[in-house]
Formats: C-alpha cells, structure tokens, sequence
C-alpha cells in the first residue's frame, strides 16, 4: 500500500470521525429537546426520542471507531478479511472497503 494511500485514508477517517460525532451531537440535542418537553407528549414524540437515540448511539459508535482507527498503532494479527464483495444487478463485484485500506496500510 503506498504512503499516499494510507494519508489519504488517514484524512477520511479523521473527517468521518468529525462527521459522524457532528451527526450525533445533533441527534443529542432533538433527544434533549423532547425530553424538555418541547414537542409535546404523544406517541410520535416518543418515537421520535427512540429514534434519535438509536441514532445517536450508531453515529457515536462510527465516530468512534474512526477515530480509533485513525489513532490505531498497528498489530501483528494479520487475520482479517482479504475482500468485501456485494452483489451490484445480479453480478458479483469487488469493492475494497476503508477497512480494508485500514488494514493495508498497517
């Protein structure tokens, strides 16, 4: 894997990061405001507290993750999946995902 390569995976990960804890921070706030009771109390508002909590624990989780890569100092466990594939028509192709990239460049 070039050094390019690896940079330039290492300033996705760190925009991702910023990205994903951006997200989260403002299913934060809409989980607090119906919480404050600014929506009202029915059954949609309710759900939608539901929602932005699962919201906010999936861009947290992405977040993190991506700054944990980014910050990551590599190990010798060389076990890990060699290609990430999905189905594109019927027609079977090959996509390296930034885990993969990850992996490469450590």
């Amino acid at each position: 894997m070039s050094v390019k390569t690896c940079e330039l995976l290492a300033a996705h990960l760190e925009r991702k990061a910023a990205f994903d804890h951006d997200f989260a921070a403002k299913y934060r706030a809409l989980a607090a405001a119906t919480d404050r009771g600014e929506y009202g109390d029915s059954p949609q508002t309710k759900s939608i507290r539901i929602a932005a909590v699962g919201g906010l624990r999936i861009n947290k989780a992405l977040g993190d993750w991506s700054r944990w890569a980014f910050n990551h100092e590599p190990h010798q466990d060389q076990s890990r999946p060699l290609l990430v594939a999905y189905e594109d028509a019927g027609r079977r192709t090959n996509v390296r995902s930034e885990f993969e990239i990850f992996f490469d460049c450590h």
